[in-house]
């Protein structure tokens, strides 16, 4: 996705900051509930010259909903879309299936592509790089798996100038690794700085640091929608009767014993902060641990004695997630549950949890504020396969009111009235239910060499087009 942001346009996109602004599209206006008409600007061109028109992105959205031979499916973005109606060469109706208020931010996930370009294309082609043309301010020179990617300014782009005439985007997976090419001059900026790496970085009079509070919501996920979970035994190894994670009390008695402070502050090195909801303003205070507290609710569920529970989580997806699942596994086993953690690499792991073989969690949810709401949609609400929602909900909760709440901010259009019921769904799935246990969000830092400027993304992208020499 972090590459196709510099190939290719799409009707809106987000700013450093996080604000919904157009892109491809000029305006976009509700002629109804369930209608959009959206107008193009005037003079967007693909690379190979030919023009961006309302037909090409009907063709980038009919193609989107079934894409050959992608690992992932783009109709989640399309889900609400009904038809679309090419009016003429710049404008077009987009009709809903139900009222759909943040249709033009999940259109901002879906490429427009060149329908001549495009239509017989093959994966093959993509992976070329042959049909790899957009509209976007960069196009791709070369590439190849696992080496470096090049790309070059799109002298037609029609918006504002990037600042670099060539870009060089090399993969480098290893935190240490990253750090040490930056130091040796060999890359110009790197995303993700390790908090161990900061000071080091901030002592180089050559360098410079920029960081930020991300928006990506960590959290524990549990099992609560089984009667006997996988990983969840007493002390002899034997499953137990009935599911603990399904009693709330549990749950708190879980999240009273998390100390975040000590997550983000010591293991994290200050590179996070404590969260007990997902990026919704304003924040709530965020409770200290409180193991006493813990234990008496252990003690009010009948389970003083603890049982014996496997955390599981990657080991190379999050910042120093191996360590931090370490952490939590202590502070559970503190109030008696006997906690082992199960870490894995995270092509295993995610798989894995979306066939819900795992009784608790790590995972690290991302949106922007303003769309917190698909966020909830995803975690929260009951799974609708049909529907395309609750697709990231692995502990299969399921709770009518807060599902009827999700369903009723997502039919909202009044910006106000939506966020009200957004908070609605996080203070009852939540705060009330415990049906995950939030931890933090990250503080994110790129470095990059004295005279180079980089705006830092609330959505974690690292994009040239956001660095300017300064």
């Amino acid at each position: 996705m972090e590459l196709a942001k510099h190939i290719f346009g799409s009707l809106t996109r987000l700013t450093a900051a996080g604000e919904l602004v157009a892109d491809v599209a000029l305006e976009w206006t509700n002629i109804d509930d369930l209608t959009w008409e959206v107008t193009l600007r005037s003079g967007v061109t693909f690379h190979n010259g030919g023009p961006l028109t309302a037909d090409d992105v009907a063709f980038s959205y009919e193609r989107a909903r079934n894409v050959p031979g992608s690992p992932s499916s783009f109709r989640w973005y399309l889900q609400d879309i009904s038809t679309v109606e090419v009016l003429d060469e710049r404008r077009l109706r987009l009709r809903t299936n139900a009222p759909a208020p943040l249709l033009m931010h999940s259109l901002r996930s879906v490429a427009i592509l060149s329908r001549a370009t495009a239509a017989a294309a093959t994966t093959a082609d993509y992976d070329s790089g042959a049909a790899t043309i957009g509209s976007g301010p960069y196009r791709l020179v070369s590439r190849s798996r696992g080496s470096a990617i090049v790309l070059e300014r799109n002298p037609s782009y029609a918006g504002n100038r990037p600042e670099w005439q060539s870009v060089v985007i090399r993969p480098i997976v290893n935190n240490g690794a990253r750090t040490a090419a930056l130091l040796a001059g060999d890359v110009d900026m790197i995303n993700f700085v390790s908090g161990a790496d900061i000071e080091t970085l901030r002592r180089r009079d050559d360098l410079r640091l920029s960081s930020a509070p991300g928006v990506r919501f960590y959290y524990l996920g549990l099992d609560v929608g089984r009667s006997e979970s996988p990983n969840v035994t007493d002390a002899q190894g034997r499953p137990l009767p009935s599911n603990p994670l399904q009693d709330v009390r549990v749950r708190r008695a879980m999240s009273l014993a998390i100390d975040r402070a000590a997550l983000t502050e010591r293991l994290l090195h200050g590179q996070a902060v404590p969260t007990v909801y997902p990026a919704l303003r304003p924040q709530p205070e965020v409770p200290r641990a409180d193991i006493a507290a813990a234990r008496r609710l252990m003690q009010e569920a009948g389970l003083a004695a603890g049982f014996d529970l496997a955390l599981s989580g990657p080991n190379n997806r999050y910042p120093l997630d191996a360590q931090v699942l370490q952490a939590v596994s202590q502070m559970w086993t503190r109030i008696g549950i006997r906690t082992r953690v199960d870490a894995m690499p995270s092509a295993i792991y995610f798989s894995r949890a979306a066939r819900h073989e795992f009784s608790a969690t790590l995972s690290g949810s991302l949106s922007a504020r303003s769309e917190v709401l698909t966020q909830l949609q995803r975690i929260l609400h009951t799974q609708d396969r049909q529907r395309g929602i609750g697709s990231g909900n692995w502990g299969q909760f399921s709770d009518n009111r807060t599902d009827a709440l999700i369903d009723e901010a997502g039919r909202t259009i009044d910006e106000a009235a939506r966020e009200a019921l957004v908070r609605q769904v996080a203070d009852r799935g939540i705060t009330d239910k415990q049906a995950i246990i939030p931890l933090y969000f990250p503080i994110n830092t790129w470095g990059t060499r004295a005279g180079i400027a980089y705006s830092v993304r609330e959505d974690e992208y690292t994009l040239a087009m956001d660095a300017v020499r300064q």
